[in-house]
Order: structure tokens, then sequence, then C-alpha cells
């Protein structure tokens, strides 16, 4: 047997294990966001920013908007932070999720002001204390609509969403397997489900968040997982700033998913990106030549391909 032949079939018994032994053993710890978390989501939907991280979603808003969690009030003070915060105080809106673990502890510290808040009142005491330095009143209303909407969202956590992110995380097993095997650092990762981030994730050093299936998105389990994936590389295989982190990886993820039963939803979800500020800062920095960030910008579905082929070249970055 020639040997290429022999070495590829050693790779694909090692992936066949690799995959047998992820179905065999706990492949991540799936679990559903905590309320807390979802509720600054929630809050942060109604704020465009504009920047890299924004959560703005006018999709979820609307279907908020229908179950009572969002009115026109609520888009006036969204709109309001968004142009107030200042440049210092911006990413401290990201770092919300951190004050508190659950709803009890929020709603004891939704009865005073921020300025008035011990490190005991919080989980995240760095935290509470850069926003206090801060003493932005942008900051100062969101804690406020948070507040406002805690009563009404609580019933709608309890009722719909949580519900639906526990039954999410029970169907991802065999699509985590699936995961595992293409990428087997993601082995053992903590992977959180949120309701309102929809096709988005986040990626933090404890944990990636990944938006979950739910109506008012197309969304899937499987692009759930592919976000998971894309997050994974975010965090762990990317360094540099923002252009360089993403570019990197999108490009691996594309090498991952090459085939494979996640291969479609990779590619819808890859289709649906807006990429021209990151096509346009990679082109910018000589990273790629026009040709070919004019096909990843006006050809889509070429995009897994042509993403794929980058990460394998000396080309690209």
């Amino acid at each position: 047997m020639p040997e290429g032949r022999c070495a590829e079939g050693s790779r694909a018994d090692a992936r066949a294990d690799s995959l047998s032994a992820c179905r065999e053993a706990e492949v991540t710890d799936v679990r559903p966001l905590d309320a807390f978390a979802e509720l600054c989501f929630h809050a942060l939907a109604s704020v465009p920013t504009g920047d890299v991280g924004s959560s703005y979603a006018t999709d979820y808003l609307a279907w908020a908007q229908g179950q009572g969690l969002f009115d026109e009030d609520a888009r006036e003070d969204g709109e309001h932070v968004a142009r107030a915060v200042g440049g210092a105080a911006r990413g401290l809106l990201h770092a919300w999720p951190r004050l508190h673990h659950d709803l009890g502890a929020f709603a004891r510290a939704r009865r005073f002001a921020l300025a008035d808040l011990a490190a005991h009142d919080v989980e995240d005491a760095p935290t509470l204390t850069a926003i206090q330095r801060a003493a932005d009143p942008a900051l100062e209303l969101l804690h406020a609509r948070l507040g406002l909407a805690l009563p009404r969202w609580a019933a709608v956590h309890g009722d719909i969403i949580a519900p639906a992110l526990e039954a999410a995380c029970a169907r991802l097993g065999p699509l985590l397997s699936e995961a595992c095997a293409r990428a087997p650092s993601l082995f053992g990762r903590r992977i959180e489900l949120s309701w309102v981030l929809g096709p988005r994730g986040r990626a933090h050093s404890e944990r990636l968040i990944v938006g979950a299936p739910a109506p008012w998105h197309d969304g899937s389990d499987a692009q759930s997982v592919v976000i998971a994936l894309h997050e994974h590389a975010v965090r762990d295989l990317a360094d540099g700033d923002w252009a360089e982190v993403e570019w990197s990886a999108l490009r691996r993820v594309c090498s991952w998913l090459a085939t494979g039963s996640l291969a479609s939803a990779h590619a819808a979800w890859i289709a649906c990106l807006d990429l021209r500020t990151l096509v346009d800062a990679v082109r910018t920095r000589g990273w790629i030549d026009t040709a070919i960030a004019s096909r990843l910008l006006d050809e889509p579905a070429a995009r897994p391909a042509l993403l794929a082929a980058l990460d394998q070249s000396t080309t690209g970055r």
C-alpha cells in the first residue's frame, strides 16, 4: 500500500477514535446562560453602539416587544446610552454580566445607585470598581433600565427562555461530538447558550457564550455549534487586534469544517456575515489582494473554500 495512503488511513483512524472518545465522554459543559447575563444582553440589544461587540438587534427587539419586554421608553433609553456613553466607559457595557450570577442578587442591588453599591453586593468587585470610577451617567441609566426590566424579564425567562435553553442544551450532544472530532481542543470547554445573542457569540477565558435557536431568528442547533467553534478559535487560536483575531478565526474554522455534517450550517452562517469592515482591514494591511477581497464580499457562497485555502497558504497572513 502506498505510504501516503497508509498515512491517510492512520489519520482517518485517529479521527474515528477521537470521535468515539468524544461520544463516550462529556464533550463539553453545556448549560444555559445565567438569567442576569441574559437580562444584560436584553438591555444591550437596544443600545446601538455600532462597535465590534455590539449586541444591538432590531429583530430580537421586535420579539421582545411582543412579549411585553420592550417599549418606546426602553428604545429611547438605549439610544441615549449609545450616544452619551464615554469612550472609557464604552467597554464596560460588555462587562456588565460579570456583576451578578443570578436575578436574586441583582434584585437586591437594583435598589441602590451604582455609586452606593459595595463589593459584597456583587460577584465581581473589580468590575464594579471600574464602573464606579468611570462615573458615567450613561452607565447609571443602564443600571436603572435593567432594574425596570427585571420583573417582566423574570417571568418571560422562567416561562419561555429557560425551558427552551434547557432543551437546546440536551440536543447539542451529537453535534458537539462532531465538532470535537474536527477540533479536539474544544473538548471540555464550557459553553453557555444564550436566547438573546441569536446568531452571535462571545469568547471569554472561562466560557464561550453562544446564541441558541429562537423564534426571532433563523438559527439552528448546528449553527450554535458552528458559532461555538468560531468563538473557541477567537479565544484560543488567535492573537493580535480585532482584525487579526477575527481573520485568523474565520480561516481556521473554515479549515476545520471544510467537510462533515457541520459544513452546510457553517457555509450558511458565514455567508450571512457582514465582512465589509474586516475584509477592508485585511486588504489594507496587504494580507489579501483586491481580487480576493472582492470575491469574499461579492460571492458569499465561495467564502468557506476561499478562507480555507488562505488558512493553508503562506499568504493571507
